[in-house]
C-alpha cells in the first residue's frame, strides 16, 4: 500500500487560441484541443482606453476592489489606462494586509494581528475590521497552540488577554469577506477546540488559496468539502492525522479540476494503491498533458506494485534521501516535453533518460 502521495500535472502549451476579453480585465483564450475538449488560458489585460473610458468609475472601483494581492501588485506595475490606473492605485495605496495567529488557553483563545513584516498590532480589532473593510485583507490564518512556529518568536503571547468562543467566532465571520485569494489557513498541530470554532465560523463563508487541515472529525471533512467545491482560488492542500478513508474521493476531485493543482497527502493513515492511483494516470493520459508525476513517501513502494506502475506506460523511479520517491510517465501518444518552447524543457533537465525514450 502506499501511504502518502503528491500528484502534479502540467498543462499542455497551446496555439492558435480564439481571443475574448471579459469585463474583469482579463483575456480568455480558448482552442479545442486533440480531443475535443475546450482549453482556456487566462491573462490579465487592460482593455484600451477608447473601450474603458465610458466605464463608470464605481464599476471599475468595485472591480478591483475584489482583486488580490498578487493580481493588483502585477496591475500596479503594467496598467496604463487613466481610468483603471487611479483604481489600482487608490486600492494598491491603502490596502492593508494582516495574518492572524490563535492560541488556544483555558481560560479562552488569544489572538492576535500581525502586519505584513509580521510585526504584530495590538490597534486592529473588530471595529477597525468593520470600518475598513475596503481595504483590509487577511492573507493567513494560523492556529499556533503547539507553539511551534518560528513566524512567533518576534512577539510573546503572555500579555494578550483570552476572549470566549463566541468572541472568536464573531471575529472569525467578520474576517471571512476579507480573506485575500492567495491566502493560506493552516490548523496543523491545533488544538481540537481552537479548530472546532474556527471551522464552524468559516465554512461556507471563507475561500483560501491554501489549507493545511487535521482532522478532528466531522467538522473537518465537511471544511475540506466546502473549500474544494466552492474556492476557485484553492491551490494546495495538506492533510495530517487520522482522515478517515472517505476523504480519498474529495482529493481526486479537487486534483482532477482543469486548472493546475497540487493536493498533498501526508503524516495520515490513507492507504492510497495502485488504483487510486490509476484514477489521476487515466485522466493525464485521456487530456494529453505534459509529464505526470507522483511523489510517495517513505519509499513505501513494494515489487508488485512497481510492476504495475510499469506496466502503465514510459515510467521512471527516482529514490531520494528524503524517504521520497517519485515515480515520472511520459506520454505514449501526446507530446510530453517543452524542447520546442523558448525555456528549459523540465523532463529533459530532470529525467533525460525517460526524455529520450
Amino acid at each position: 500500500m502506499l501511504t502518502s502521495c503528491c500528484t502534479d500535472y502540467f498543462v499542455k502549451p497551446t496555439v492558435n487560441f480564439k481571443v475574448s476579453e471579459t469585463p474583469f480585465g482579463e483575456t480568455l483564450r480558448r482552442r479545442k484541443g486533440e480531443n475535443g475538449q475546450t482549453i482556456t488560458q487566462r491573462k490579465i489585460h487592460v482593455p484600451s482606453s477608447t473601450t474603458m473610458d465610458a466605464v463608470p468609475w464605481k464599476f471599475v472601483d468595485s472591480v478591483v476592489e475584489l482583486l488580490g494581492k498578487d493580481t493588483l501588485d502585477r496591475l500596479a506595475r503594467e496598467t496604463r489606462q487613466p481610468l483603471w490606473r487611479a483604481a489600482v492605485d487608490l486600492h494598491h495605496c491603502n490596502r492593508v494586509y494582516y495574518r492572524v495567529a490563535l492560541q488556544m488557553t483555558n481560560q479562552g483563545i488569544k489572538h492576535a494581528f500581525l502586519d505584513i513584516n509580521y510585526r504584530r498590532d495590538s490597534s486592529v480589532d473588530l471595529n477597525i475590521i468593520r470600518k475598513n473593510r475596503r481595504f483590509i485583507r487577511i492573507l493567513w490564518i494560523k492556529d499556533d497552540t503547539s507553539r511551534i512556529s518560528w513566524m512567533f518568536v518576534q512577539f510573546l503571547w503572555y500579555d494578550i488577554r483570552p476572549s470566549g468562543e463566541p468572541e472568536i467566532a464573531k471575529l472569525m465571520e467578520s474576517l471571512a469577506q476579507q480573506i485575500d485569494p492567495s491566502s493560506w489557513f493552516n490548523l496543523i498541530h491545533s488544538s481540537p477546540g481552537c479548530q472546532r470554532v474556527l471551522l464552524t465560523s468559516l465554512i461556507n463563508k471563507a475561500q483560501f488559496g491554501s489549507i493545511n487541515l487535521s482532522y478532528y472529525g466531522q467538522i473537518s471533512h465537511d471544511f475540506l468539502e466546502d473549500q474544494i467545491n466552492n474556492s476557485p482560488f484553492l491551490e494546495r492542500v495538506l492533510l495530517t492525522g487520522k482522515w478517515p478513508q472517505s476523504v480519498l474521493p474529495l482529493l481526486a476531485t479537487f486534483c482532477l479540476k482543469e486548472e493546475h493543482r497540487r493536493p498533498l497527502c501526508e503524516e495520515t493513515n490513507l492507504k492510497i494503491d495502485i488504483n487510486y492511483l490509476r484514477t489521476f494516470f487515466d485522466a493525464w493520459k485521456a487530456n494529453g498533458r505534459l509529464q505526470c508525476s507522483f511523489r510517495v513517501r517513505d519509499n513505501s513502494l513494494h515489487a508488485e506494485e512497481r510492476r504495475a506502475l510499469k506496466a502503465m506506460g514510459r515510467v521512471e523511479f527516482d529514490e531520494s534521501e528524503r524517504d521520497e520517491s517519485t515515480i515520472t510517465f511520459k506520454h505514449e501518444e501526446k507530446k510530453s516535453c517543452e524542447c520546442d518552447l523558448p525555456k528549459d524543457c523540465r523532463l529533459l533537465f530532470s529525467y533525460p533518460k525517460l526524455h529520450n525514450l
